[in-house]
């Protein structure tokens, strides 16, 4: 797992820092020596140097690669220092670099890489018209441009940028930021290399494949169908028949794991269900008492209408069930309508960001500024998991934050939240001590799962069945 913050976690954890006796300076320098060796295999290079710490940090590498031979520019919009900053700088110009001042003078053909050092995870707002061309006609440029600790322009804990540098590769010192993956981050940031630098807080958690390794072991031999789990969804319509094959083939492509899938719909589309189900149990919702005994998780709302009788259903199986509930889609709405009731932090929800506004009574704007405060205080409130889906997916019990980057835009089609919805209704079925990364872990396989669709079909050719497929072992 990768450490992931906020620029306000991120100040503090470097107050900390110096707190034990270390000096600006020197964690500047360290830093410059860190993006320096990122930076050894070009030889002309021109670094982008803006009025804060942040260009403080490529003065220091600027240094060290003088002193390797490397022909070094710096580009100075705006000749003002903080003052760790304009202890590095005044070393360049001991060396001899060559320095451009203001906006218009440089000449960027030349070089192999532009570093960029202009805003650090401090920017909010919006940049002034010149630094808004001058970032356009880097961006134009075609150059490599590598960015010390955030592509300047872009919020380093939202992602949301209205110009921003778009960075081949991020060197980002102590955590990496949110903003790096929520929204448009990752458009802006292609490849990500962490410094931790000894940085220490209570911080988010980026997954990565290898972290799912806890939650893949191998089968017993004496073990049953019953061993791993049974576990049923409610879903279906008349308009959505669908929407709940879709969940079936992803909870049973048992593709997932669960041993046992049952799959309770009205009862007049049975007919229409049956015939794709051949490992599953198909029940009516007049038996959902009956369907749901002895089940390790249940999934609720694919393709399962708006009207009343969805409402009073959910209520019935929350007070019955004693098992973790997974809500998406129109289980949601029946959620809200309940009033959002407790279900004593066994609830799980998937909303994305509309459906989010809705649950917490926000606007979608607001969920887009701040979705991971968002995702931990509505859980805090309701005493659930939330799982605020997007570019990249936050998962919260609102202590403890899971960050997923992994997926693809193809995934934004019909069907995708269905296929997650059958994912994690398998996974936490399984009954995995920790159910917040049992979660995270259905996050995470289902956005690799639809990455290889997206390989074999392409972002416009991949549907959502394709990710199901994908989900086989």
């Amino acid at each position: 797992m990768i450490d992931v913050a906020t620029a306000r976690q991120t100040r503090e954890a470097e107050e900390k820092i110096f707190s034990k006796g270390i000096t600006p300076i020197e964690l500047m320098g360290s830093v410059g020596r860190f993006l320096s060796e990122e930076l050894s295999e070009y030889n002309d290079i021109l670094f982008l140097c803006g009025t804060g710490n942040n260009a403080g940090d490529g003065y220091a590498a600027a240094e060290l690669l003088l002193r390797a031979d490397k022909n070094v520019t710096l580009w100075i919009p705006n000749k003002k220092f903080s003052s760790a900053g304009e202890y590095y700088f005044n070393k360049c110009q001991i060396l001899g670099v060559k320095c451009i001042f203001g906006y218009q003078n440089g000449n960027i053909s030349r070089y192999d890489v532009i570093v960029d050092c202009l805003f650090g995870i401090g920017f909010h707002g919006a940049v002034s018209e010149e630094t808004a061309s001058l970032i356009e006609r880097i961006n134009a440029s075609g150059k490599r441009v590598i960015s010390a600790d955030i592509p300047s322009g872009l919020n380093a804990d939202n992602g949301c940028a209205d110009v921003a540098i778009v960075a081949d590769k991020v060197v980002t010192v102590g955590f990496a930021k949110y903003g790096l993956y929520l929204n448009a981050g990752k458009d802006y940031a292609k490849n990500v290399a962490v410094l931790p630098l000894g940085f220490e807080g209570e911080v988010g958690k980026l997954l990565e494949p290898k972290d799912c390794a806890e939650f893949v072991c191998q089968r017993e031999n004496d073990a049953h169908k019953g061993t791993y789990g049974y576990v049923g969804i409610f879903g279906g319509s008349e308009n959505y028949t669908g929407a709940v094959k879709l969940a079936n083939l992803a909870c049973a492509a048992a593709y997932s794991g669960s041993g046992v899938i049952k799959l309770v719909v009205p009862e007049k589309i049975m007919d229409a269900v049956a015939p794709y189900l051949l490992e599953s149990t198909l029940f009516s919702e007049s038996q959902y008492l009956s369907a749901i005994k002895g089940l390790s998780c249940i999934g609720i709302g694919c393709g399962w209408g708006r009207d009343e009788s969805r409402v009073e259903l959910l209520k019935a199986v929350i007070n019955v069930a004693s098992c973790p509930i997974v809500l998406d889609a129109d289980g949601l709405f029946a959620w809200k309508k309940l009033g959002l009731p407790d279900y004593s932090n066994r609830l799980i929800i998937t909303p994305h960001y509309a459906e989010m506004a809705r649950l917490a009574d926000l606007s979608v704007e607001e969920v887009r500024l701040d979705p991971v405060k968002t995702a931990m205080d509505f859980s805090l409130r309701h005493g659930c998991i939330t799982v605020l889906k997007g570019p990249s997916t936050v998962i919260t019990d609102g202590k403890n934050i899971y960050l997923t980057n992994r997926g693809c835009a193809g995934m934004a089609t019909a069907g995708s939240g269905d296929v997650l919805l059958g994912v994690m209704t398998a996974v936490v079925g399984q009954k995995f001590e920790n159910l917040l990364k049992s979660v995270a872990y259905a996050t995470i396989i289902n956005g690799i799962a639809g990455e290889f669709a997206q390989q074999k079909y392409t972002d416009i050719g991949m549907t959502a069945k394709d990710t199901s497929d994908f989900l086989r072992p």
